[in-house]
């Protein structure tokens, strides 16, 4: 299996389009498809950026050696963290501008510390709870008994 077989995996495990993993990894939709068809290399930095946007594991999506996720026992493998990768995935469909800057922010790129990224990432969960409770209040409205 081919580098862009296993980059059209990823997608599927992951439930992205072509569009929104473009959105996240900063590059064209046509780019991500031309690597899909065996058109197109990965980059270096494209590669580490699929690693840290989507956990994929790099033996695997360049070999094919492995499982496709790595298997990281550590703190980056938190609750929040994955709370954080999936505010990141549906967010990136409607403001991919804004996911770009936050994957800026937690890649160190604004010296950010370990406590502001942890209190980054309880913030995203809270809204995340708060947008949740608010969309579970309006079908309520709408549907008082639920039917």
């Amino acid at each position: 299996m081919s580098i862009g077989h296993r980059l059209k995996d990823l997608r599927a495990a992951q439930n992205l389009t072509a569009q929104q993993l473009a959105d996240m990894m900063g590059v064209s939709r046509p780019h991500i498809t031309q690597v899909e068809n065996g058109r197109r290399g990965l980059s270096v930095d494209l590669v580490q950026a699929l690693e840290e946007a989507t956990g994929v594991n790099t033996n695997w999506l360049l070999l094919g050696k492995g499982d496709m996720f790595s298997k990281d026992t550590s703190s980056a493998t938190s609750a929040s963290t994955q709370d954080l990768d999936e505010f990141m995935r549906l967010l990136a469909g409607r403001h991919p501008d804004v996911v770009l800057h936050l994957r800026s922010i937690i890649r160190g790129q604004n010296a950010l510390t370990e406590k502001d990224r942890r209190a980054l990432l309880d913030l995203i969960s809270i809204a995340m709870e708060q947008a949740s409770d608010a969309i579970k209040s309006r079908v309520k409205d709408v549907d008082p008994e639920g039917i």
